[in-house]
């Protein structure tokens, strides 16, 4: 870490952060607060930084979760509509079901 520490400063830290390239900004943060290990300020930065990305995270595990379940059901009215629309096509159907549940 020696050879980045001119690099790693509170305003490197911040310029990363408002980009919203928060691992750099956390990666430097760490940095500093090792350097000063009785610094509040910047103990109180990092953990609101690390509370923030943890928020992000989880709110992007839903929204991924949510995305997979719409095309799930998008996938199951699919296949009900082609299977509605004539049952010969069973060929069409198995490729657009996951193996398993054909």
């Amino acid at each position: 870490m020696s050879d980045r520490s001119p690099f790693f400063t509170r305003t490197m830290a911040k310029v990363h952060s408002d980009q919203g390239n928060f691992d750099k900004a956390v990666e430097i943060y760490r940095f500093l607060v090792q350097k000063e290990p009785g610094n509040a300020e910047l103990a109180g930065v990092l953990e609101a930084l690390e509370s923030q990305m943890q928020q992000r995270a989880e709110i992007g595990l839903e929204k991924l979760f949510t995305t997979w379940l719409d095309l799930m059901l998008a996938l199951k009215r699919l296949n009900e509509l082609k299977r509605l629309k004539g049952g010969s096509n069973n060929q069409r159907r198995d490729l657009l079901l996951p193996e398993g549940r054909q």
